[in-house]
């Protein structure tokens, strides 16, 4: 048994995935704040404009805890156990156990540099894709290697993953940047 404990190893989300998401609710935030300064422009000159700056700010605040924590919490429930004949996915609740036999397809999409950023497992009934989670090179090899005869690999390059936080993050910071310099031009 203690041999068997040895050989499952446990994965969890990926710290990458993890700080997207703290970014984009950050950018969320800053984006309201923003919106917020232009309507309380004019407020900031007397006493009571300050009081509802800083209540809004502080309500701003309190809302970009509560976005950044609805976003993280999915991702940070995720689990995926490395077993030596399955994987065993955990979210939460929800437990599924993926046994290597049943694999009909594999998929993989990675960048021009090799990074995996998501699996798909064909199996006889349904499939199952994993993103976000640490260690996703280990559990596709462990996948690869472990599959029955003649199944296939599909391998596809992508320039964008546009399944991730990060390019959106940086296409909402093109557009306000677009935008600003139109508003100040």
């Amino acid at each position: 048994a203690s041999a068997q404990a040895d050989a499952v190893q446990r994965f969890g989300p990926s710290p990458r995935a993890l700080a997207q998401r703290r970014a984009l609710a950050v950018l969320v935030v800053v984006l309201i704040m923003v919106c917020a300064y232009g309507v309380l422009d004019g407020a900031l000159l007397n006493l009571t404009g300050w009081i509802r700056w800083t209540l809004s700010i502080l309500l701003l605040l309190a809302l970009g805890r509560l976005f950044g924590a609805a976003i993280k919490k999915p991702l940070a429930e995720r689990e995926v156990l490395l077993l030596p004949q399955a994987l065993e996915l955990r979210r939460g609740g929800f437990r599924r156990l993926v046994v290597f036999e049943n694999i009909r397809h594999l998929h993989i999409v990675q960048n021009a540099a090799g990074r995996i950023w998501s699996l798909r497992l064909d199996l006889e009934d349904d499939s199952v894709s994993l993103r976000d989670v640490d260690g996703l090179a280990k559990i596709f090899t462990a996948a690869a290697q472990k599959r029955p005869a003649g199944v296939l690999i599909e391998v596809e390059e992508l320039r964008v993953d546009w399944g991730e936080p990060l390019p959106w993050i940086l296409s909402v910071l093109g557009a306000g940047i677009v935008a600003l310099v139109a508003l100040v031009v």
